[in-house]
């Protein structure tokens, strides 16, 4: 099994989301710069520039794959963190930047699966 981005992923956003009540907006963790830049837009609108969009791709040998229901603990384990299940808010050019979390994701919405064959 050759596993990409999900490593990385969660490597890369090692803060858990704070889900107790008690928990207040205030305090959330700010952005980093470069979180921020890509939220908010790192090039002038007059360049037209496609927003990023960051993916993670798990690839399986078509033997071994797990069926989409089998990778629904791992969906469940990388929504624990504000980056992959928050929406960036702030201001554009400041460094006021938070993630706001999204509760309306649907774990099984967020697997696609496609079937890729070639001759190498």
């Amino acid at each position: 099994i050759t596993v990409i981005g999900g490593y990385m992923l969660l490597t890369q956003s090692q803060r858990k989301r704070n889900t107790s009540k008690n928990s207040s907006e205030n305090s959330k963790r700010r952005m980093s710069f470069t979180s921020a830049s890509m939220a908010m837009g790192a090039f002038p609108p007059e360049r037209n520039v496609a927003e990023p969009i960051i993916n993670a791709a798990l690839l399986f040998d078509a033997n071994n794959c797990p069926a989409a229901a089998d990778l629904l603990p791992l969906v469940d384990t990388v929504l624990q963190y504000d980056r992959c299940a928050g929406i960036p808010v702030g201001t554009v050019g400041k460094n006021d930047w938070v993630m706001n979390t999204c509760e309306s994701l649907d774990p099984k919405r967020l697997i696609r699966t496609v079937e890729i064959s070639c001759d190498e």
